[in-house]
């Protein structure tokens, strides 16, 4: 049995809602798509350098199970990398080293707008495109947003 899974290099594009307009490089580190026993999906961006001009490249979308954004920054703190982070229509700044959940159902999107680093998306689904929800008419009750990010 070997333990080790090597995170593969892919395309944002592979998934739905997300395009390649995404700064930096996407690297699977954990999946379905890297070996059947998974039962978590990880998936880590590196960015260099935030473009001041970055396009979205991430559509709304909900998920059927909680999932995670993870920023961690370049500098030695883990500060240097910031995102916008878009949920249920509340729009705040997440700024690394942070971690934002993204609570069952609701709708959300992101974008890096500041810096580099590592952004990482964490589902407690194996596959990705079976944690998506179809888009509901109605958005998600109860969800208070300041309750969501947490800073280290």
């Amino acid at each position: 049995m070997n333990s080790l899974i090597t995170p593969q290099l892919r395309r944002t594009s592979e998934i739905p809602f997300h395009s390649d307009r995404a700064p930096g490089d996407r690297f699977v580190f954990v999946g379905r798509v890297l070996d059947p026993v998974c039962k978590l999906y990880v998936v880590g961006r590196r960015v260099e350098d935030v473009a001041a001009d970055q396009p979205e490249w991430l559509d709304d979308h909900r998920h059927n199970c909680p999932t995670f954004y993870v920023l961690l920054g370049r500098n030695p703190d883990l500060t240097g990398l910031a995102a916008e982070v878009v949920i249920e229509g509340t729009v705040f700044l997440a700024e690394a080293p942070a971690a934002v959940l993204l609570p069952t159902g609701a709708l959300h999107h992101h974008r890096l707008v500041r810096g580099g680093g590592w952004s990482f998306h964490v589902n407690v689904r194996p596959d990705y495109v079976e944690s998506l929800l179809d888009l509901p008419d109605q958005p998600l009750r109860g969800v208070r947003v300041p309750e969501v990010c947490r800073t280290a």
